[in-house]
Formats: C-alpha cells, sequence, structure tokens
C-alpha cells in the first residue's frame, strides 16, 4: 500500500455486549472525528453510539438479522417470553468471549456448525455494510477498502492469535482486501482509550511528566493501563496492560442466577434457557434490569426509589413457570409469581465483578513506578455510579484525580481513530508506518525463536537428537521490558549444515520471564517464517540478522543477508 492512497481513518471497537466505529479524514483532526450515531433496525433506524454484538442465524446457519434488529420482534410482542421468540431463528451473542484466554468470561453455546469465528465474520460483515453506506455518502466515489486504513481494538491481554483471528475475519468479511495488508493496524482497547483520555489532561491541569490510569469497563472485559505524558501529545507506557474479565455481563449473570435461585431452577437449566429463549432473556434483561443496574449507587437511601423493584414472572418472562419444580410451584403461585429484590441483592449482584476491578486497579497503582496523578474511566459500565463510588472510596488521595471524561462509552473507538491519524506516512521518518503519539510500551510477552546448537553433556539426555544437537528456545525481547516504538531486537542466525538453502525462524512467546525451550509450558508458537539461502558454497559462513519491531500492537519481524544486504519482511502463517 502506498500511504498517499489513504483517504479515511476507520475505527471499529469491536465489543462484547456492543460495537461502533468511526471515520475521519486523513488530513482531519480530534474534533473531525464522526462516531456512527444511526444504526438499521427492522423497517426503522435506530439512534445510538454502538449496537448490540447480537446476531441471529436461522436453521441453515445464515446470519440474518444483526444489531438492534435481533431484538425487534421481542420488543413488538409485548409480554417476553409469551413465544419461542423469532422461531426457527437463534440468538447468537458474547461470541467476542470465546477468543478470551483460558476460557474466561461468560461463553455461550453457539448453535451447533457455528464457530465463533464465522460469527465474528457474519457480525463484520453486516457492519460493513453500514460503514460503506457512511463513507460513500460523506466522500462519494471512495474505493473501499483500498483506500481505507483500518484500525481495530483489541482488549489487551488477549495474546497475538487474537489478532490473527480478527486479521482473517475481517479478510473473510471484505473490511480488507489481502490477509496481511499494511491497511488494517491493532491498538490495545486500553491504549486506544489512553489516547483519547491524553486530549483532555489539560483540562484536568495534567502536564508532562504526571502520570495516569484508565480503567475500561466494558461489557465482557475491563482493560488497564498506565501512562505517563511525555509531551502534549505524546504518551509512554509505565506498567503492563492489565485486564480480566469483570465487565458488566458479569452483573447480567449474577441476576440470571438469582432469579433462578427465588424460582428453584438450576443454573444448569437456566443455562439452557438462555439458549433456547434468547431473544426473550436479553429482553427481560434489558427492560427489567438494566434500568435498576444503571441506576445503581451502592447506597441504600438511592435505592429506596426502587423499593418496588419487583418482577411478575408471568408478566415479565412466563416461560420460566414450567421450568419450576412442582414441589415448588404452588408456593410461588400463592406470592403471584413476584419476586421482591431488595438492596442487598442487587449489591451483591454487583460485588463480584467490583472486587475483581479494584484489586486490578490497586495492582496497577502497585506497579507504577510513579506517582499516578489521575485515575480515568472509560467504558459504558464505568458511568454506573456504584463502581465509580468505590473505585473512589479504594483508591482516593489528596491530589489525584479519579473522572469519568465525556463519551466514556465511545473513548475506545475515538481514541482509535486517533491511533490512525498519528501513524506516520513518511518514509525517511524512524516512525514511518507507527503511530507517533505513542513512544514507549511495556513488553506483555517474552518472544524468541528456536535455534539449534550442539548437544553437549549436562543437556538433558531426552532432547539429544541423532545428529547430536539439541533445540532451544533463543529469547530476543523479554517481557517487562520497557522498549523505544523504533528499537529493534536482533540476534545473528545461520544455516547449520553447508548445504541448507532454507533458515527457519519459528517465532514464540510466552507470559513466562525466562524460557528454555520451546515446547515449555505456556510456550505458544506466533508464526512460521523461513528465509531463502543463497550462494551454498559460502557453507556456514552465511549470517542473517532477525529482528523483532514493537512499533505497532503486532509483532513484525525482518531478516537481512549479511552478505547481500537483502530484506526480508515476516509474513507469519496463523497458529494452528
Amino acid at each position: 500500500m502506498n500511504d498517499q492512497d489513504i483517504r479515511v481513518i476507520l475505527a471499529i471497537d469491536f465489543g462484547t455486549t456492543f460495537s461502533g466505529f468511526t471515520f475521519v479524514h486523513k488530513d482531519g483532526e480530534f474534533r473531525d472525528i464522526e462516531l456512527n450515531q444511526d444504526w438499521p433496525r427492522t423497517g426503522l433506524r435506530e439512534p445510538g453510539v454502538k449496537a448490540p454484538t447480537i446476531l441471529q442465524y436461522d436453521t441453515d446457519l445464515n446470519a440474518v438479522k444483526w444489531g438492534f434488529s435481533t431484538i425487534a420482534r421481542a420488543m413488538r410482542g409485548g409480554r417476553a417470553g409469551r413465544r419461542n421468540d423469532d422461531g426457527h431463528l437463534r440468538m447468537v451473542e458474547l461470541f467476542k468471549m470465546h477468543m478470551s484466554p483460558g476460557g474466561e468470561g461468560d461463553r455461550r453455546k453457539l448453535p451447533e456448525g457455528l464457530k465463533f469465528e464465522q460469527a465474528i465474520t457474519d457480525f463484520f460483515k453486516h457492519l460493513k455494510k453500514e460503514i460503506i453506506t457512511k463513507l460513500d455518502a460523506r466522500w462519494p466515489g471512495l474505493q473501499f477498502p483500498s483506500q481505507v486504513r483500518l484500525i481495530l481494538s483489541v482488549p489487551a491481554e488477549w495474546g497475538p492469535p487474537t489478532k490473527n483471528t480478527m486479521r482473517q475475519c475481517c479478510l473473510d468479511a471484505g473490511l480488507i482486501d489481502r490477509l496481511f495488508t499494511s491497511n488494517l493496524e491493532f491498538t490495545t482497547e486500553p491504549e486506544a482509550a489512553a489516547i483519547y483520555c491524553m486530549e483532555f489532561c489539560k483540562e484536568y491541569k495534567l502536564t508532562a511528566g504526571d502520570t495516569f490510569m484508565v480503567v475500561d469497563c466494558g461489557g465482557g472485559t475491563v482493560d488497564l493501563t498506565t501512562r505517563e505524558l511525555l509531551t502534549e501529545k505524546t504518551l509512554g507506557e509505565i506498567t503492563e496492560s492489565k485486564g480480566g474479565c469483570c465487565g458488566g455481563t458479569v452483573v447480567d449473570l449474577a441476576f440470571l442466577k438469582y432469579i433462578g435461585n427465588k424460582l428453584f431452577i438450576p443454573w444448569e437449566t437456566m443455562d439452557k434457557i438462555r439458549e433456547e429463549h434468547s431473544s426473550a432473556v436479553k429482553y427481560f434483561l434489558e427492560t427489567i434490569f438494566w434500568p435498576v443496574k444503571y441506576a445503581f449507587t451502592g447506597k441504600e437511601e438511592d435505592y429506596c426509589e426502587h423499593e418496588n423493584f419487583e418482577i411478575d414472572i408471568e408478566e415479565a418472562l412466563p416461560i420460566l413457570r414450567k421450568y419450576v419444580p412442582d414441589e415448588y410451584a404452588s408456593e410461588l403461585e400463592g406470592y403471584d409469581w413476584l419476586i421482591v429484590i431488595n438492596f442487598e441483592d442487587v449489591k451483591a449482584m454487583f460485588d463480584g465483578a467490583i472486587e475483581q476491578i479494584l484489586r486490578l486497579v490497586g495492582d496497577q497503582l502497585e506497579s507504577a513506578s510513579k506517582e499516578v496523578s489521575a485515575i480515568f474511566l472509560v467504558g459504558g459500565f464505568s458511568e454506573n455510579r456504584y463502581v465509580q463510588n468505590r473505585i473512589k472510596e479504594s483508591y482516593s488521595k489528596p491530589g489525584r484525580i479519579i473522572a469519568v471524561p465525556v463519551n466514556p462509552m465511545s473513548a475506545i473507538v475515538r481514541g482509535a481513530a486517533m491511533y490512525g491519524l498519528n501513524i506516520e506516512t513518511n518514509e525517511a521518518s524512524p516512525y514511518y508506518g507507527i503511530n507517533r503519539t505513542v513512544q514507549n510500551r511495556m513488553l506483555k510477552y517474552t518472544y524468541g525463536t528456536e535455534i539449534s546448537s550442539e548437544w553437549k553433556p549436562g543437556d538433558p539426555p531426552a532432547r539429544r537428537t541423532p545428529s547430536n544437537r539439541i533445540i532451544r528456545f533463543c529469547c530476543l525481547a523479554r517481557r517487562g521490558t520497557q522498549i523505544d516504538v523504533v528499537n529493534r531486537f536482533t540476534d545473528t542466525f545461520g544455516p547449520v549444515n553447508p548445504n541448507q538453502t532454507r533458515l527457519p525462524f519459528n517465532l514464540y512467546y510466552t507470559s513466562a520471564y525466562d524460557a528454555e525451550f520451546v515446547d515449555d509450558e505456556g510456550m505458544h508458537l506466533l508464526g512460521k517464517w523461513a528465509v531463502q539461502l543463497q550462494d551454498v558454497r559460502l557453507g556456514l559462513n552465511r549470517p542473517v540478522d532477525f529482528s523483532l519491531t514493537f512499533g505497532t500492537s503486532e509483532v513484525k519481524a525482518v531478516a537481512i543477508n549479511k552478505r547481500t544486504g537483502e530484506m526480508c519482511y515476516s509474513t507469519f502463517e496463523l497458529p494452528e
């Protein structure tokens, strides 16, 4: 791609529960960023900064509805659950959580035969139609995607394979035209939020040398990063970004478990109800629980305004009645199927998620090498006053600002657009292709390749090859290192056989600080790559410099033949 061909920056925040996009001309500024606030619905348009990250599939696994249209029928139907939602349609949501490492988060069971990668691709296909409509209205004749630089944000805690998956989904959805096009760049969600918050540092009287933390409280995940304001328009990272699956959906899950307990319905059955009556359950959450959830402050005197928070199951979600065990049905009938939820019950639904958020904030503060001057709360869940109050109660101190900047729900997608605006396009600059705002980063992983060396006494006998060699892990960049984004991490390698015509570079990463072998626990393959070696007459004397750079949120590699000067850039295969 020639950077001169780029006309528009497009940013997508693919969220667990809601997603959105912004766009801006490449020569624009922060104030020029346009946030889409107009979404399709069946026969209507829906205002909002984001659309629900939801799909509905028919029996042939065609994604026939998306976003607001998926809940339109449940709303028209009046009493949720009076019928089996859309009959033959199956609602699919929270599919982003299938990329969560270690199986964390609320992973919903997908319809048989549907992979989460396909769900992401299908959602992107629908989103693409909306994007093209908006871009074509603003810039007629714009060639999509060749003249568009796409910035996609991902959670901080999700490793390199997440970007590989997202890149493939973008290609399959038509958001990019080549798998490894430079038109697609990634940033982490907390980094995008930090870039957004940087615009307000002057408003909070933060100056160069001050540090601030961003706590991005989303629907599924909560991500944190701590940054130093180097200049008015540049940032450095001073701690490893952290995160966890403790967003707003955790509270929703606690509410559904509470309802199940009140009706003596085992969670296994409630989970099945979520699957089979997904639209009705979604509508139940949105209309019955969410008004209380978003208004909850954690103060009992405020909750008194909701003293009549009672749920008529027959009216709100009547399908639940058939799952109540017979021995309890008459008892509930005596209460007219009413469930009254008191203050302590609602507080308990929040506390599990909030305690985890507080631990994450505390760990960031402890890890910071400098005093943190401000904590900015962004994301939809951050607008809850109980979340805000608990963080303030735990971490307020003289001189420290804890604030929710304007438009917290769109902080990531606006910040991602700013990330794209600040990518250097001057080929003569050392920052070429790199975002100029972020000057340094903290590595979250240890990166390296595998090498073949001579086996020696004392090495593990089981690792000795028939040719008396041993395969080891060679560290190139270590976790916890603060790196300037223009730095390269380089080592020199060469053939082990004089007739060798191909030098493989299998790139691995691990969350461990030290590793010895590529099959150590926690070691993962990032990608496979090989450099062709010419002129076998030189035998073993054919050195190649292999370098890694971390100027963007992806790992980029280059190999330089030290004899010829020939340069090869990486094209990683997706890990199995």
